[in-house]
């Protein structure tokens, strides 16, 4: 899919691209090779929320140059909203199909995130996944702001490729705006609780399971108790986002069509 295919749409304030898993790998692929500087993140309903209620983090979520509906809930809202069918495009098959499109590439990846084992079994096993990339290093995400500056040496003294970061959100979002301009990586892909996965702590949901959009509740089976009142709240507060913009979208439409009626009238 080349560039010009991706088409950004909006839920509440927040960015959120139509692509598919394959073809934004393909793109984001075709980017670096053609030294082009990418940010990649996904959105969830979540981060629909978080972006509602932060300026800050609506304009950085814009700049970034691809926003994944990362979830059954934004996909389905964009494509009721906008009335085309949105794919849902979890972390874990973009990143496995973006390192299964760079086979040729040797790339050299850098871990950014989660406690000092989790982060290293994490490598270890995408190593072991992946022969083809090279881990270049890797860090935990339990820093203070002002050790940000060693941070970034220590990503750009990596040599790395690509940046992936498993720290939570917005802080991701927030290090790689913040750092962009320091940074030597030419991609940082934002990639949620995928290193809880590939150290063991988590179960993955099967493939079938995450494309029909189920994964969330797959994931509220093996931990309940944490995350029970954060899909309720949050999702709550995103059928909100979702309905109102909806009640929008439909106000417009109609006030447009009597506009148009009383000028054919006239």
């Amino acid at each position: 899919m080349q560039a010009h295919d991706k088409m950004r749409v909006y839920l509440g304030k927040t960015p959120i691209d139509r692509i598919s898993s394959r073809d934004a790998a393909s793109w984001a692929l075709a980017r670096i090779n053609g030294g082009l500087r990418t940010k990649v993140f996904p959105v969830n309903a979540e981060k629909v929320v978080m972006g509602s209620r932060s300026r800050e983090l609506q304009a950085v979520l814009d700049g970034f140059d691809l926003a994944l509906a990362d979830g059954a809930w934004p996909a389905a809202a964009a494509s009721v909203l906008y009335g085309t069918p949105f794919p849902h495009t979890d972390t874990s098959s973009f990143v496995r199909d973006f390192l299964d499109e760079s086979k040729d590439n040797h790339l050299r990846l850098f871990l950014l995130g989660g406690h000092a084992d989790v982060v290293r079994r994490a490598a270890a096993k995408l190593a072991d996944m992946h022969g083809h990339v090279t881990v270049a290093g890797y860090r935990d995400g339990y820093f203070h702001p002002g050790d940000e500056a060693e941070v970034v040496d220590h990503i750009n003294g990596s040599g790395a490729d690509v940046l992936l970061l498993g720290t939570p959100s917005p802080l991701k979002e927030l290090f790689v705006e913040r750092n962009w301009e320091r940074l030597s990586v030419p991609m940082s892909v934002g990639v949620g609780g995928l290193f809880d996965i590939w150290a063991g702590n988590v179960k993955e949901a099967p493939r079938w399971v995450r494309k029909s959009g189920f994964e969330w509740f797959f994931r509220l089976c093996q931990e309940p108790g944490r995350l029970w009142k954060r899909y309720a709240v949050t999702n709550s507060a995103f059928v909100g986002i979702v309905l109102r913009q909806g009640f929008g979208m439909m106000s417009h439409r109609v006030q447009e069509y009597m506009h148009q009626e009383s000028r054919r009238i006239t």
